[in-house]
């Protein structure tokens, strides 16, 4: 299966031009298999697409801050009036004939360098490029839950169509049977409360078939919501089996080392980690506030004097400046800003501390409780399946008593409402194996590595 990785550009525009070919999937009724649906996901969910923008702003902001360490070069121009004619340049030696005028016009390129900051602008720099990463790790956490969430979907959408499969072929049994009482009355055999009971039981079958389609609808718009689609109130073209391997796919995580991979593997938790790092670094860079700052500037421009002038012999109207120096500035009270600010990163750094900390205990948790799920999925299915073969058998007989005169009507219906219930039960636990996998999977952060996840392709 591939999986298309939107930080790609390439990948991105390729995702924007599929649009027109994925609504012509619905109109032309087009199987969807499960790797097509996961593939139209990620180019097109609306959640992705969120995560997707809100990290190209997270960049930006890193480049920014980055900037501000760089050179800055600028040019400034000034026109000024004065009350007085002023002299346009100062004298650069005793006696030296100048130019007097009270309209002064001026331009400079003027190049500044942050030379010493306390440590401000590096670790903001820092702060900003962990936040990028944390970005995308979100973005990458945003892609697997929404296959996950693809997966389950699917998954129910299948599940659904089996029990109604099972339903369908439980009210066809029992209309039969229906036909065969109404032949036995027709010729003075049958009984006719055999026959309500068993209009009765039609009925009940009905009603959990309209209850279930209506379901299957649900899952329908929420998987094309999921896809990025509008379907109105069309299916899906869901193609694909619940499938049972066998497996229960329980290998241990236990150990220092496996659980370091599992933490490297989930992104939300590289994510917090990145924050966390993010914090300290705000924190040292508020700090560095209570240090001087030191810039370097240079200048180099013109000055011209208009109007009404007085130009001494040797002098010019116009003249050459340029500059170079040192600028210092210590704070020394700022109202406790500084303080305040100091004060605030400390307790946020703390805060996401104790989310990582949190955050560790919780991706244990998801991991066993989805391991753990996974066997005693396989259990269910394994004991469901069974199941099915005795419940077909046990209706057997009793239809069979049923027509030797020897069994009553009731025996046989609940001999059919059995099997309804073993079909319907191992379809549940068939879905649920295959979305635990997916979960389990989702929990060691691997599902995007996943090309099969328990549903045959065709």
């Amino acid at each position: 299966m591939q999986i298309i990785d939107l930080r790609n550009t390439a990948d991105f525009s390729a995702a924007k031009n599929t649009r027109k070919k994925t609504d012509l999937l619905i109109d032309f009724g087009q199987d969807l298999s499960l790797d097509k649906a996961i593939e139209l996901a990620l180019q097109r969910n609306p959640g992705i697409q969120v995560q997707k923008h809100q990290a190209a702003s997270a960049r930006a902001d890193w480049w920014e801050a980055r900037g501000k360490r760089l050179p800055h070069l600028s040019a400034e121009a000034t026109a000024r009036r004065y009350l007085d004619d002023q002299r346009l340049v100062p004298a650069r030696s005793p006696g030296e004939a100048g130019a007097w005028s009270q309209d002064q016009y001026g331009a400079d390129l003027v190049l500044e360098l942050p030379v010493f900051t306390g440590g401000r602008l590096i670790n903001r720099t820092s702060a900003a490029g962990l936040l990028a990463e944390a970005s995308m790790d979100r973005l990458g956490r945003t892609r697997e839950e929404t296959v996950f969430n693809v997966i389950s979907t699917f998954t129910a959408i299948l599940e659904q169509r089996q029990v109604i499969e099972s339903l369908r072929f439980s009210r066809k049994a029992v209309a039969q049977q229906k036909q065969k009482i109404q032949d036995l009355i027709s010729v003075g055999k049958g009984v006719r409360v055999d026959l309500l009971r068993v209009r009765v039981r039609v009925s009940d079958i009905e009603q959990q078939i309209i209850a279930e389609e209506n379901r299957l609808d649900v899952l329908n718009r929420l998987l094309a919501n999921l896809l990025g689609m509008e379907i109105g109130q069309k299916r899906l073209p869901v193609k694909g089996e619940l499938s049972f391997e066998g497996s229960d796919d329980g290998s241990d995580i236990s150990g220092q080392a496996s659980w370091q991979e599992v933490y490297t593997a989930r992104q939300d938790y590289q994510a917090l980690k990145n924050q966390v790092q993010a914090a300290e670094k705000f924190l040292a860079a508020a700090t560095g506030e209570y240090f001087p700052r030191l810039d370097l500037r240079g200048t180099y421009g013109g000055r011209w004097a208009a109007g009404d002038s007085v130009v001494q012999a040797g002098a010019s109207e116009k003249e050459d400046v340029g500059s170079i120096a040192l600028h210092m500035n210590m704070p020394l009270f700022a109202g406790g800003e500084i303080s305040a600010r100091t004060a605030g990163a400390r307790p946020d750094q703390a805060a996401l501390q104790a989310q990582l900390r949190e955050l560790d205990l919780q991706i244990r948790l998801q991991v066993q409780n989805a391991r753990d799920a996974v066997i005693a999925d396989t259990k269910r299915v394994q004991t469901t399946q069974a199941v099915i073969e005795e419940a077909a058998e046990a209706l057997d007989i009793e239809q069979l008593k049923y027509n030797l005169g020897k069994g009553t009507i009731v025996d046989v219906l609940d001999a059919q409402d059995a099997l309804l219930r073993a079909q319907t039960n191992h379809a549940r636990a068939l879905a649920a194996y295959n979305t635990d996998l997916a979960r389990l999977e989702l929990a060691r952060g691997t599902i995007l590595k996943i090309t099969q996840f328990g549903l045959s392709k065709e």
